[in-house]
């Protein structure tokens, strides 16, 4: 304090008028005295006078205030989701929140994508496999299938994610206008069936020269 002029009454002297009352950053006076404070992110030194850092990413075993990863800064820190696959920092700059990779188109998938918590998955479909990448799917070769090429009497035909099975019809030599199929005994392949026409006679020209008819695999059948 001080006297007034008059010397009659004490005033209080704002010491942090003079040089910021010796403080390194904030200097708050009050009634007789002061104080020296610090902005957020730091704390005041033994020396009463000046900042030292806290560092925020000491909580939480390393996290500190951050969902995964936490940086130190002086005052501050920063929080990020590195480490967290298929996240992304979230509005409050503190929480991680999923990216949809398979809706925002960036999955790579070539056919089906499935979307988790941790990141996004390609699969393919019935009649296909996943290459080495991951990510691109390639057509099985049923017909490399020992059980399946054996099954198919006619022979098997590949297609793009699946197979068809060629039927066997015996010539009626007593007509060229009409063959009348054979079917030997078979087990359905795994991903088609066989079907054989029995008692009909049909017109030659419905058949290739070779005594096959085609009969295509019908998709979501056995």
């Amino acid at each position: 304090y001080s006297l007034t002029k008059s010397r009659k009454k004490c005033i209080d002297v704002n010491e942090c008028k003079v040089k910021n009352g010796g403080c390194k950053e904030i200097c708050r006076n009050t009634p007789g005295a002061y104080y020296c404070d610090c902005p957020a992110g730091l704390r005041i030194s033994d020396d009463l006078k000046s900042c030292q850092d806290i560092n925020e990413c000491h909580l939480r075993n390393g996290h500190g205030p951050c969902q995964d990863t936490c940086t130190n800064t002086y005052g501050s820190y920063i929080c990020d989701c590195s480490h967290l696959n298929g996240t992304r920092l979230g509005t409050d700059k503190h929480s991680c929140r999923d990216i949809n990779e398979c809706d925002e188109g960036i999955s790579g998938c070539s056919h089906l994508c499935i979307n988790t918590n941790v990141g996004a998955f390609c699969s393919c479909p019935e009649g296909m496999e996943l290459m080495s990448d991951y990510e691109t799917c390639q057509d099985i070769d049923e017909c490399e299938d020992e059980s399946i090429k054996n099954s198919c009497t006619g022979g098997c035909v590949n297609t793009a994610g699946s197979y068809y099975c060629e039927e066997v019809f015996q010539n009626d030599q007593s007509s060229n206008k009409t063959k009348i199929p054979v079917c030997p005994p078979l087990d359905p392949p795994q991903h088609g069936f066989i079907t054989c026409p029995r008692n009909n006679t049909l017109p030659f020209d419905t058949f290739a020269k070779n005594g096959r008819k085609i009969i295509k695999n019908t998709p979501g059948t056995k």
